[in-house]
C-alpha cells in the first residue's frame, strides 16, 4: 500500500466533500448541520489555512483542515 499526505487539489475536493458530509452527518464531530455541495465544498476549502488529503494508493482515504486562530510571535527577552 502506497499512502501520501498532500495539499489538496481541485480534483480531490468531491472526495473531500464525501468525507466531510459523513462526518456532518454522524453528527459527532462538530455541529455542522449542512452539507456541502461541489460549489460550498470549493469554497470551504479554498478559505482554510491549510487542507490536506490523505491517500492510499492514489484515492483520497482522508482529509485534514487548518486555520489559524491566532499567532502570536515572542520576541526573547
Amino acid at each position: 500500500m502506497e499512502y501520501e499526505i498532500m495539499p489538496y487539489t481541485e480534483a480531490d475536493v468531491d472526495a473531500m466533500i464525501e468525507i466531510w458530509n459523513e462526518v456532518v452527518r454522524d453528527g459527532a464531530a462538530f455541529p455542522q448541520l449542512d452539507e456541502l455541495n461541489h460549489k460550498t465544498g470549493v469554497e470551504f476549502f479554498g478559505r482554510q489555512d491549510f487542507a490536506g488529503v490523505a491517500k492510499v494508493n492514489g484515492e483520497v482515504a482522508g482529509l485534514y483542515i487548518l486555520h489559524l486562530s491566532l499567532i502570536h510571535i515572542s520576541e526573547p527577552t
